[in-house]
C-alpha cells in the first residue's frame, strides 16, 4: 500500500496513539442510556438505530480499534472495517474475538481515498471523526462508488469556518488540539457542498457552538451541549459557527 506523506504521518500518529490506550472496552450502553440532548455522537447512533441492519453489509469507514464495528455487528450487520493504522487493526481483531463477533466482522488496512472494495458493495456506510483526516474529494467519490443505490451513509465530523480556525489557532493552548494529528482539517462549507453534489439526499445536523472548543469537565460539557443544541435550533443562522456536524446521505 503506497502512502502519501500526509497518510504516513496519520498512520504513525495512530500506531503510536493506540498503543498508549489501556482501556479498549466497547461502550454498548450508549444505545440504552437516556438521550444525551446536544451530543452529536448520541445523535449519530440514534440515526443509525433507525435502520434495520440485520444481515446488511456495512462499511465502518476508518474503524480505528474496532469499537463501532463490534457495535454494528451486535446490531446484526456484517461489518467491513478498514483503517490506515496497522496497530489499531490488531487491537480491533482482538476485540472482535473477545466480544464474540469475529465471524461477522472483517478488518483490512486501507485508505479512504482509494478503497479496496468493489463497486456497490455496501448497504450502509458509517464513520465517526474520520473524513476530516482525509483528502475529502477522492474520499467522497469512493464512498459513492462502494455504496449500493438507495443505501445510506452516516458520519459525525468536526466542522468549522475560516474565522473559527483562526481563533482556535490563536487560543490553541485553551483548546483540545493537542489530541489532534498535524494534518487533519475540520470540514468546511465547501466540503459539505461536495457531499451535496454526490448524493441524492443529504442532511446536516449541527452541534457544539462553544462545547468542545475548549477543555471542559464532563458535567459542564453536558450542560454546554444542551445549551448549544437549543441555540442552534432557535437561531439557525448560527449553524456555520458550529463545531460538529452529523451527516446523513442516501445514494
Amino acid at each position: 500500500m503506497m502512502l502519501t506523506k500526509r497518510q504516513k504521518s496519520e498512520q504513525q500518529f495512530y500506531d503510536e496513539w493506540v498503543k498508549k490506550k489501556t482501556d479498549h472496552k466497547v461502550l454498548f450502553d450508549l444505545f440504552y442510556e437516556r438521550p444525551h440532548v446536544g451530543n452529536p455522537y448520541w445523535y449519530l447512533y440514534e440515526q443509525l438505530m433507525s435502520q434495520d441492519l440485520k444481515n446488511k453489509r456495512v462499511l465502518d469507514f476508518g474503524c480505528g480499534s474496532g469499537s463501532n464495528s463490534i457495535i454494528l455487528a451486535n446490531l446484526g450487520a456484517f461489518v467491513y472495517g478498514f483503517d490506515i493504522s496497522y496497530e489499531s487493526l490488531k487491537i480491533a481483531k482482538e476485540k472482535a474475538r473477545k466480544y464474540g463477533v469475529a465471524k461477522r466482522v472483517y478488518f483490512s488496512q486501507s485508505v479512504g481515498e482509494k478503497l479496496c472494495f468493489k463497486d456497490q458493495s455496501f448497504d450502509l456506510i458509517f464513520g465517526s471523526d474520520i473524513l476530516h483526516h482525509l483528502d475529502i474529494g477522492p474520499s467522497i467519490s469512493e464512498m459513492r462508488r462502494v455504496l449500493r443505490k438507495g443505501g445510506w451513509g452516516y458520519f459525525k465530523e468536526w466542522h468549522t469556518n475560516t474565522f473559527l480556525t483562526l481563533i482556535s489557532y490563536v487560543f490553541k493552548k485553551f483548546s483540545r488540539r493537542g489530541e489532534y494529528t498535524p494534518h487533519e482539517k475540520p470540514l468546511s462549507k465547501d466540503d459539505l457542498d461536495k457531499l451535496r453534489k454526490q448524493f441524492k439526499t443529504v442532511t446536516f445536523s449541527y452541534f457544539d457552538l462553544a462545547a468542545r472548543r475548549i477543555s471542559l469537565g464532563r458535567m459542564v460539557l453536558v450542560k454546554a451541549q444542551r445549551i448549544d443544541y437549543f441555540l442552534l435550533r432557535w437561531f439557525p443562522f448560527l449553524k456555520p459557527w458550529s463545531g460538529s456536524v452529523v451527516i446523513a446521505y442516501q445514494k
